[in-house]
């Protein structure tokens, strides 16, 4: 059985229908016509007034080439310059959207090494901007006016290699010993003022995860502004083996005590509770170790109770833990003295 049409239903169909009458009919058409000449017009407009000439600002990159390699330039050097140039809109359009204009190139060839600065006129620094413009294109104006090149005679400084990042290894792995650096340290080129500075180079990032056997990786070395060096990278190795733990029971010795006083320490030997590699397990001893306390940090401790350190251990021992890891003291005057 048909059910009779609701209002809103009937509201809604008349609706689809003039929409439907508008599409079929010349109106549509019309409209659509008229906005396809007005956005030619429009065009036309845009265009028109982009043959006028305006002036804008810019921002290019400054280069510097043929620095003689005796020198060392000091940091602060301008890197980019601020134009002020004129031409029709077009052509300032096209510089703004495709960025063409060139970097200003700054030969430094003719420095004289054994002056303290090179001045670069503001005549040339026109000549070399005008060679990235177009012919329609003026100069309005730009800075820095002028550039003052200062330097310095390279000198030359080694310094040690840093790693930066992170190295782990797989749960049960270890490093068998320290995490070896080809070369461990490199000479450096650079001002006296600016390696005075540098206490060492770093590598770029390193993320070595999950390690579980020997290793190699050549890193990408980091330089400061104003350092150069022939090195450029560095070979990262190490040996990456299984791992074990070995207990040791140590006496503890008490160092610096004066002839005639005497130290009793509580208890007298600490576990030594070491991670060591497989391969090493049995060659490692008691002997390699020894664990003391300084007399002199004992003078005027209220705690009565001081840390264990280690005093002697192999050179490729790092993971271990003390059992305890302080011990107590009594102080005591030798009879008769």
């Amino acid at each position: 059985m048909l059910q009779p049409m609701t209002s809103n239903q009937r509201n809604k169909k008349d609706g689809n229908e003039k929409v439907k009458t508008f599409f079929r009919g010349n109106s549509w058409k019309k409209i659509l016509t008229f906005s396809f000449f007005l956005l030619i017009a429009f065009g036309f407009w845009i265009l028109q007034y982009l043959q006028q000439r305006f002036e804008i600002g810019v921002v290019v990159p400054i280069s510097y080439k043929n620095i003689p390699e005796e020198i060392a330039l000091d940091p602060g050097l301008p890197q980019e310059m601020n134009l002020r140039i004129a031409d029709k809109g077009t052509t300032l359009l096209n510089y703004t959207l495709s960025g063409e204009i060139d970097a200003v190139s700054i030969d430094l060839k003719k420095i004289d090494p054994k002056k303290l600065f090179y001045s670069i006129s503001g005549i040339s620094l026109e000549k070399e901007i005008i060679k990235g413009l177009q012919s329609s294109t003026s100069l309005v104006g730009y800075t820095p006016e002028r550039i003052e090149v200062k330097y310095s005679a390279l000198k030359k400084k080694t310094i040690p290699v840093r790693i930066t990042g992170s190295i782990t290894t797989k749960t049960g792995f270890m490093l068998e010993d320290s995490i070896h650096l080809d070369p461990k340290e490199i000479t450096v080129y650079g001002s006296g003022v600016t390696l005075d500075t540098i206490p060492a180079v770093f590598t770029k990032s390193v993320e070595l995860k999950d390690l579980h056997a020997y290793f190699e990786k050549k890193v990408e070395l980091v330089f400061p502004e104003g350092i150069v060096s022939d090195t450029k990278s560095v070979l990262l190795s190490g040996n990456i083996e299984g791992y074990t733990e070995k207990t040791f029971k140590l006496p503890v010795v008490c160092e610096n005590v004066p002839g005639e006083y005497v130290v009793k320490l509580f208890p007298p030997t600490v576990d030594l509770i070491c991670q060591v590699t497989l391969s090493r397990y049995t060659s490692l001893s008691e002997t390699d170790f020894k664990l003391y306390v300084d007399y002199n940090n004992l003078i005027g401790n209220t705690e009565l109770s001081i840390p264990v350190e280690v005093f002697v251990k192999p050179q490729w021992f790092r993971y271990y833990r003390l059992s305890p890891e302080n011990v107590e003291f009594l102080i005591e005057k030798k009879s008769g003295l």
